[in-house]
C-alpha cells in the first residue's frame, strides 16, 4: 500500500530513512575504522586529518632515511675498525724494526714484507669498501659544492680542500656589473661650488660624505678660483670661455711650474707663462 495523502505517514517515513541513513554511516564507521570517511562528515576536521596523515607519511620517511644512513655508517665502521687495526699492527712492526741491537736483517725484511702486505691490504679494503653500489672509503663522496646567490655558479673543489680561507675562494661573477648614476636638482655653478657644497651617497646602512668646505679641498678651491677671477676691459672672464686647441700648450706651462716648484724657487710667473699658469688652473678647476 502506498501513502500518499497521510501526513503522519509521510513523516514517519521520512524519519525511518533518515535514521536508516544514520545507521549505514555508523556502520560504515565501524567497519573502517575511522570517524572521517567523506568530506561532507566534517570538512575542516577531515582537512587537519589530512595534513597530519601526511606529516606522519613524511616523517616515516625521513625515520626509513635515517635507518639508511645508520646502517652506511656501521658498515663504514667496520672498515675503518679493520684498516684501524691493520694500522695498530704496522705501528707495531715499525717500534720493532727500530730496535737495530736485536734484529738482524733477515728480520728486518720479513718485517718490511709484512708491512706491504698491510699497506696493499689497506688499499684493498678501501677500494671495495661500499654501501648498496656507492663506494665509501675512495673519496667520492668527499666534496659537495653548494652556491647561495643569483648568477653564482659552483666552479670545483678537491677531495682534500682546506677550510674556507678568512677571504673566501675565488668565484667567476657571469652578471656583467653596471656603474650606477644619480642625478641632484640642484645644478652647480662657478658660486656654488666656490662657496662650498657637500654630496651625500647613501646604500643601505653605509654613508658617504664630501664636503668641499672642510679640508685642504676647500682652501684648493679658493685659491683657483681666485687666480681664475681676472679683469679684462673691467669685466670678470668667462670661466668656461677655454679653448680645448691649446692643452698641449697649457700642459707643457704646467710642468714648467711644478718644475719650479721643485726647486723651490719664490718667483712668480710673469708675461706669457703667468696667463698660460692660470689658464692651466682655470682648466683643472672646471673641466676634469
Amino acid at each position: 500500500m502506498r501513502i500518499r495523502h497521510n501526513a503522519a505517514g509521510m513523516s514517519t517515513l521520512r524519519n525511518s530513512r533518515m535514521h536508516q541513513n544514520r545507521v549505514q554511516n555508523s556502520i560504515e564507521k565501524l567497519s573502517s575504522g575511522s570517524a572521517l570517511n567523506r568530506a561532507k562528515d566534517a570538512p575542516a576536521d577531515l582537512y587537519q586529518a589530512e595534513m597530519l596523515r601526511s606529516q606522519a607519511s613524511g616523517l616515516k620517511q625521513a625515520a626509513e632515511n635515517a635507518e639508511h644512513s645508520i646502517s652506511l655508517l656501521q658498515t663504514a665502521g667496520s672498515f675503518l675498525g679493520d684498516i684501524s687495526s691493520k694500522l695498530t699492527e704496522m705501528r707495531q712492526l715499525a717500534v720493532q724494526s727500530s730496535n737495530e741491537a736485536t734484529n738482524d736483517p733477515a728480520t728486518l725484511e720479513a718485517n718490511q714484507y709484512q708491512l706491504e702486505l698491510l699497506l696493499s691490504s689497506i688499499l684493498s679494503i678501501a677500494e671495495k669498501a661500499d654501501f648498496g653500489g656507492k663506494k665509501l672509503l675512495d673519496g667520492s663522496m668527499g666534496v659537495n659544492g653548494v652556491t647561495v646567490g643569483e648568477n653564482l655558479k659552483f666552479i670545483e673543489a678537491a677531495k682534500d680542500t682546506p677550510s674556507s680561507p678568512e677571504k673566501g675562494f675565488s668565484i667567476d661573477i657571469t652578471h656583467t656589473a653596471t656603474r650606477s648614476s644619480m642625478v641632484g636638482q640642484i645644478p652647480l655653478t662657478v658660486d656654488s661650488i666656490g662657496e662650498g657644497f657637500v654630496i651625500r651617497v647613501k646604500e643601505g646602512s653605509r654613508l658617504a660624505v664630501l664636503d668641499t668646505r672642510e679640508g685642504d679641498l676647500f682652501q684648493e678651491i679658493e685659491v683657483m678660483k681666485k687666480r681664475n677671477q681676472r679683469k679684462q676691459g673691467g669685466e670678470f672672464e668667462d670661466p668656461f670661455n677655454f679653448s680645448f686647441a691649446e692643452d698641449a700648450k697649457l700642459e707643457k706651462s704646467r710642468k714648467v711650474d711644478e718644475n719650479q716648484k721643485q726647486k723651490g724657487s719664490e718667483s712668480k710667473p710673469t708675461g706669457n707663462n703667468a696667463e698660460e699658469s692660470l689658464e692651466v688652473r682655470q682648466f683643472v678647476l672646471f673641466h676634469l
